[in-house]
């Protein structure tokens, strides 16, 4: 017999939960609501799995608090920011060689003839190519309002160069296809040149954390030239407690710059008292974008 659907609970009622049914602790109220507020619990429940008394699931283990879970959030949420542009890069980047390599071995339309692919079969016994191609006509109807599908269907009767069906294509769907291409294919593929060296520093996030600064911290600039932010601040060289940073005298900020990575050089527990936020930046074209998170992640803390 199916379960009732669990009542609705104000933002307070999810806190009193919290804390006589879950054994979480919460000490500051007003923050436990503007962190249910930004990130609803249910979301935030799955960081915490892992934090959960061995002999009973439903209570958290001693000390762990809404903050602890929330930061957990915060690093896969700003890791997740780093990886997606590299993602998307390799994701684009192989697409468009499978296409090519197909295009110019078999023709706009080889990849349909399955006489060019291996006749390898799923773990039910299904052809992965066949899989494949009956994916791609359901994407094409599913997609027959795109602009893209309309002008094939009309201009070319339905037909479709790989290049273009490359675009309807799902990343596992061409992947499927990449497994079952010849030893040749595959190859041809890997051989192609690329304009883009993927060890290249702006395709690695510099990442900074925003201090409120103590008086007396400064020991003079690192360097001469200013770094003009993302959202337009143009901030000073300078030295705090030996680290390379950046500060903003018109607000009494700072950007503490991590070269090596925060995981690789991260923040004292002292230190980290200062954090107002966490911010992960990257650079292109001497030209920072990024993005702003409220709280400093524990994992790039130290004790």
């Amino acid at each position: 017999m199916a379960r009732k659907l669990k009542d609705a609970k104000t933002y307070q009622e999810q806190i009193e939960n919290l804390i006589n049914n879950h054994a979480l602790q919460i000490s500051d109220r007003t923050k436990a609501e503007a962190i249910l507020s930004t990130v609803n619990y249910y979301r935030l429940s799955a960081y915490g799995i892992g934090l959960m008394q061995p002999n009973d699931k439903e209570k958290y283990l001693p000390g762990i608090t809404l903050e602890h879970i929330y930061h957990l959030y915060q690093f896969d949420s700003g890791l997740r920011n780093i990886l997606t542009p590299l993602v998307e890069y390799v994701e684009i980047a192989f697409r468009t060689r499978l296409a090519y390599q197909l295009a110019i071995a078999y023709g706009a339309e080889g990849y349909r003839d399955s006489m060019h692919f291996s006749q390898k079969t799923d773990r039910n016994g299904n052809s992965i190519y066949q899989k494949t191609m009956d994916q791609l006509d359901t994407e094409i109807k599913h997609q027959q309002n795109l602009p893209c599908v309309k002008r094939h269907m009309a201009v070319y009767g339905g037909h479709f160069p790989i290049w273009a069906a490359m675009e309807l294509f799902s990343f596992g769907m061409a992947c499927s296809l990449y497994d079952v291409c010849s030893n040749k294919d595959k190859k041809g593929i890997a051989n192609l040149p690329t304009v883009v060296n993927l060890t290249d520093p702006k395709f690695f996030a510099l990442k900074f954390g925003f201090f409120d600064v103590p008086s007396g911290c400064f020991s003079g600039a690192v360097c001469d030239d200013e770094l003009t932010f993302w959202n337009g601040s143009r901030l000073a060289p300078v030295c705090l407690n030996g680290r390379q940073c950046y500060v903003d005298r018109s607000t009494g900020e700072a950007a503490l710059y991590l070269p090596e990575g925060m995981m690789t050089n991260p923040l004292s527990r002292a230190d980290s008292e200062f954090v107002d936020g966490f911010a992960i930046v990257y650079r292109d074209d001497g030209r920072e974008t990024g993005d702003w998170f409220d709280e400093m992640p524990e994992a790039f803390i130290i004790n």
